[in-house]
């Protein structure tokens, strides 16, 4: 896994789990099929994938939602408009 470089940020309009393991892909220029073991980590050690998109599946009445963890160098964002941003994780 890569350190981390500038911002990221990418559009989503499926599972947010998904839509994370896809900027990473994005971001580190390897396929969504390569985010895991053993150069990363598999995401339920950072976040549970399940819930992750549970939070987000919600109408559209619900009111503006932003989630943040950690995902190896980067702090991920995911927010209820649609959107992931990798940052370079700060230690």
């Amino acid at each position: 896994m890569k350190s981390g470089g500038g911002t990221v940020e990418s559009s989503f309009d499926g599972p947010p789990s998904v839509a994370v393991i896809e900027a990473i892909a994005e971001t580190e220029g390897v396929s969504a099929a390569e985010v895991g073991p053993p150069e990363y980590p598999v995401l339920y050690e950072a976040i549970d994938p399940q819930a992750l998109d549970n939070l987000f599946s919600t109408g559209p009445e619900s009111k503006p939602l932003t989630i943040k963890f950690t995902y190896g160098p980067y702090t991920v964002t995911v927010t209820s408009d649609g959107t992931v941003t990798l940052a370079p994780h700060e230690t």
